[in-house]
Formats: structure tokens, C-alpha cells, sequence
């Protein structure tokens, strides 16, 4: 749930109730109250919480995702910042190295409508 959610990232990031609660423009015990689901945020608060964190709404709720999003979301959770990062360089190199795959087969596409079609092989056994 978001209780859970934001108590995570507010202690990932070494925070005091209080202190999120100064940074959002609300009380300290607000924030008690939405970490413990006694109360939920309205709208702006709860987008003024996913941009401090660099979060979705859909993941501060909870809402479940399917396939691979799901499994990412779980795989990474708790990750430190610096593992984060790394992982995001790893899918940069993922993204060059799908798009090199792709301009390599257009390019040998090009090349084989350049050659023209092949010609059956004459069998001398027949």
C-alpha cells in the first residue's frame, strides 16, 4: 500500500517524518497517518511525493503491473542509488547494442535487394 511505500523511500533517504512532512507543506503527523493508511493524500500532495522520490503514482499505490514492468519494479527494489545507476547504464549499452543489431540487418537488407534476385542453381544430375 502507499503507507508502505512511502515509509520506504522516506527512510531510504534518511528522512524524519518531520522532514518530509517540511518538504511536502505538511504536518508531521500527516505523514504518520499516510504511512500507516489511516489517511491518503489528495491528488497534488500525492504527486508533490512521487517527484520528490522520482517514483510513479502507480508505484506509491501499489497498483499492480503485469509481465516484465512487475518483475523489473520487484527486481530493483531496495537497490542502492549506485546500483541503480549501474543498472541504467547496462540498459543504455542493451539499448546501442539493439539498435547497432537493427542498422546491421537494414544494411544487409539494402545489400541483398542491391544484389537482385538469386537465380535457381542448375542441378547437372538432371
Amino acid at each position: 500500500m502507499l503507507g508502505d511505500n512511502l515509509k520506504y523511500l522516506r527512510k531510504k533517504h534518511k528522512m524524519t517524518q518531520g522532514e518530509l512532512g517540511l518538504r511536502l507543506r505538511i504536518s508531521r503527523s500527516a505523514v504518520g497517518l499516510y504511512e500507516t493508511d489511516k489517511r491518503r493524500p489528495d491528488l497534488e500532495t500525492l504527486l508533490q511525493i512521487a517527484d520528490l522520490f522520482d517514483v510513479s503514482i502507480d508505484w506509491l499505490l501499489d497498483r499492480k503491473t503485469t509481465g516484465l514492468a512487475n518483475g523489473l519494479a520487484q527486481a530493483t527494489r531496495g537497490l542502492s542509488n549506485s546500483s541503480l545507476a549501474e543498472l541504467e547504464q547496462y540498459a543504455e549499452y542493451l539499448r546501442f547494442m539493439e539498435s547497432e543489431v537493427h542498422n546491421a540487418r537494414q544494411l544487409a537488407s539494402v545489400h541483398q535487394r542491391q544484389q537482385g534476385p538469386r537465380l535457381p542453381s542448375k542441378n547437372p544430375r538432371q
